[in-house]
């Protein structure tokens, strides 16, 4: 008997490590203010904060970088109205969150003589693959408003779905208005009065002429609201955050439609692809630059990577992914698609475009003097290419080089004066001077990435953290970013060996207990006492 409940010991030892924490229903919210939201546990959203706790669901604030373990604890992440920008890390982070199954809501608002229009482009680093941008506009409606002002929009045309459902009216202050692409829907749309403005200086009652430019965008064309199911999990987005603050959230349906909202965002669904017709090949290169140049690049790589299995020997598909790959910070899987164009002989223009782009792939992965090497190339083909003096400026900027970077940036703005990223340029380079701290900055990146290949990732970081240092006094925050991106990956690896060691060290001490217990069982009299 005594040998029976001790293998049962050892059998439940074995078989329930580790534990499954993954049964829970879906109703973990975090919610971020580390982006200067206005969101806060203290004033103005008790009520929102009550009626979730009152459905189940547990909150929790984020005041830290967001990060992939942050966001393994929860369900849902909410992000209201921010104002202060993402970094790389935190993008990747909630793209990586959303595709495996997360739920996001986003809510903006819309622009005014008074309003910067940082919120839009915030939000809009974040939904790049997610089917919905924020437009930098304000939605106004000289019919259907509250407190006699126009920019205090009641919407009423709801589109039929599960979040409107028994929602007939929600009223948005300031709203902004939202371009959707492929798989994703629109909630509520305006009225046939509703009118989309650039800005709006002057208050825009009923019955007074506008005084304000229009977009071309008016009346139901305009989206206030809209679902994306683009990646693995669901995202919802709203223009304006009205609906959920104290002094509203008892009116019209906003109660409902949080309800509907939450219920939507926690439950599991299957979502059945759409039917596809089978398109050729032009239809396809076709399709994926329309996504390419909408900003949806996860669809822009899957037309691209139609198009390569019906004829792998043209350029163009590959040209689409490395642009799209490019633009998701994927720049290894970039650089291997670049590649394989320009092995494909392009055309003339083409072969410059994808020169200039590969350079510039190279310069986000570090590598300077391939991409110098690469522009100077597309420079052969034409000494008037912007993209090439522009490429060149900024290689050698990063390699230490002062003098040769400003000779090339002014060969740059001969081509295109007005280029505006050219110009910003430039103006760092006049403000930083001939630093003999930009040389010394490039001298201890460039041994961090010599150590880093050789397998000396202590040497590497040491040099990193040098070389971040100069930059940030040089003001160079890209650079500083890039940097950051290395160490994190150096001190990752450290992570997976000290984790590794640990879970090593468990098992080492899990083995020596079973062994005893095996030879309690065996041989217990090697136990008694003597």
């Amino acid at each position: 008997m005594k040998k029976l409940v001790v293998l049962s010991i050892i059998a439940l030892l074995l078989f329930s490590f580790p534990l499954n924490v993954d049964a829970q229903p879906k109703k973990r919210v975090l919610i971020d203010v580390a982006h200067d939201e206005p969101i806060n546990f203290t004033a103005g959203y008790n009520m929102f904060f009550s009626q979730l706790t009152n459905k189940g669901f547990t909150l929790a604030e984020n005041k830290l970088p967001i990060t992939e373990n942050t966001l393994r604890n929860y369900d849902i992440l909410l992000i209201i109205v921010p104002k202060s920008n993402f970094t790389a890390q935190e993008i990747y982070a909630i793209e990586k969150f959303v595709r495996d199954g997360g739920s996001l809501l986003l809510i903006g608002r819309g622009g005014s003589s008074l309003d910067i229009k940082k919120t839009r482009e915030v939000l809009n680093q974040l939904t790049v693959n997610m089917g919905i941008t924020f437009n930098d506009d304000l939605v106004t409606d000289t019919q259907s408003f509250y407190d006699g002002d126009a920019t205090n929009v009641i919407v009423v045309n709801m589109i039929e779905d599960p979040i409107t459902k028994d929602v007939y009216r929600v009223a948005m202050k300031l709203p902004c208005s939202l371009f959707l692409t492929q798989n994703t829907k629109a909630l509520m749309r305006g009225s046939p009065q509703s009118l989309s403005r650039p800005y709006l200086s002057d208050p825009d009652k009923s019955g007074t002429l506008p005084k304000d430019p229009l977009n071309t965008i008016s009346g139901t064309e305009i989206i206030l609201a809209a679902r994306s199911n683009v990646v693995g999990g669901k995202v919802v987005a709203m223009g304006s955050s009205t609906f959920i603050e104290d002094h509203m959230i008892t009116k019209y349906d906003h109660m409902r439609l949080i309800s509907n909202i939450f219920d939507y965002l926690s439950e599991t669904e299957s979502v059945a692809p759409p039917e596809e017709k089978e398109l050729t090949y032009s239809e396809l290169i076709l399709a994926a630059e329309d996504y390419l140049k909408n900003n949806n690049y996860d669809d822009a790589i899957k037309s691209s990577d139609k198009a390569i299995a019906l004829d792998a020997s043209k350029y163009e598909p590959y040209l689409i992914k490395a642009k799209s790959l490019w633009n998701k910070r994927k720049y290894n899987d970039a650089l291997t698609e670049i590649n394989n164009a320009l092995d494909r002989n392009p055309g003339y223009q083409e072969r410059m475009e994808a020169l200039v782009l590969k350079g510039d792939i190279l310069i986000s992965l570090g590598k300077y003097e391939e991409a110098l090497s690469n522009f100077n190339i597309a420079k052969g083909l034409n000494d008037r290419l912007f993209g090439a003096w522009y490429g060149i400026s900024r290689a050698q900027y990063n390699l230490g080089n002062y003098q040769e970077s400003i000779e090339a940036i002014n060969s740059a703005l001969e081509i295109a004066p007005t280029n505006a990223d050219a110009n910003a340029f430039k103006s760092m380079l006049v403000a930083m001077g001939d630093d003999i701290r930009l040389e010394e900055a490039a001298r201890y990146f460039k041994s961090a990435e010599d150590s880093y290949l050789a397998g000396d990732f202590k040497k590497a970081r040491d040099n990193y953290v040098q070389s971040k240092k100069l930059y940030t006094e040089l003001g160079d925050q890209e650079k500083v970013r890039l940097i950051d991106s290395k160490i994190s990956a150096i001190d990752s690896m450290a992570m997976s060996k000290n984790s590794i060691i640990f879970i090593l060290g468990i098992l080492f001490v899990l083995g020596i207990g079973l062994v005893v217990l095996l030879l309690y069982l065996i041989k217990p009299e090697i136990f008694k006492k003597t």
